[in-house]
């Protein structure tokens, strides 16, 4: 699990990047396509404020209803041979 701290950094990371990545977009655009620069800053949203105080339970009966079970099954068999998913398989699924 990481610290507050560091988990602080990789959220003011992604968001720089994203900002980056973005602001990039905006000048190929306007050079190459001859757009004008109609593109707003993107608003950055950290799933904190979504997900905070929600349990592992509620969490996987809430997301993991829409993750795709052939997909487990197909990294479950790259893990283990004894066809049994396991719950760490549900919660990577749900979580990338």
């Amino acid at each position: 699990m990481l610290s507050p701290e560091t988990l602080a950094t990789n959220v003011a990371g992604i968001t720089s990047q994203a900002h980056t990545f973005f602001a990039n977009a905006s000048n190929y655009a306007e050079k190459r396509l001859q757009l004008s620069n109609t593109l707003s800053e993107p608003k950055v949203l950290n799933n904190i404020n979504w997900f905070r105080g929600m349990g592992l339970l509620d969490f996987l009966r809430d997301v993991g209803k829409h993750a795709k079970v052939n997909v487990m099954i197909g990294r479950e068999r790259h893990a283990t041979s004894s066809g049994i998913i396991r719950l760490l398989s549900v919660y990577y699924v749900t979580t990338v």
